[in-house]
């Protein structure tokens, strides 16, 4: 999604297993019961356009959330920082 409700990342510790980092997913915004949580594929701070073109040469396929629909781009509502803020 270009709007994403959650995040992921990989942490420190051990899991159950073999003691490997754990994949983590954290909300970024509330997320109603029963609601799906979707994570974002490409950079969300980019243009429609943009993010169109790399998912499509990334992972072949044509996004249709609803931050995509919209008849004209809109900046993210999710809590990501931009790329150059996180170093």
């Amino acid at each position: 999604s270009c709007a994403p409700n959650a995040t992921w990342f990989l942490a420190d510790g051990t899991s159950a297993n073999d003691g490997g980092p754990q994949l983590c997913i954290r909300a970024l915004r509330a997320i109603a019961e029963g609601e799906a949580l979707t994570i974002a594929y490409c950079d969300v701070h980019e243009h429609r356009r943009l993010r169109m073109r790399a998912l499509h040469k990334s992972f072949l396929f044509r996004c249709l959330c609803p931050r995509c629909a919209l008849p004209h781009d809109s900046p993210p509502k999710c809590m990501l920082p931009p790329p150059s803020a996180t170093g």
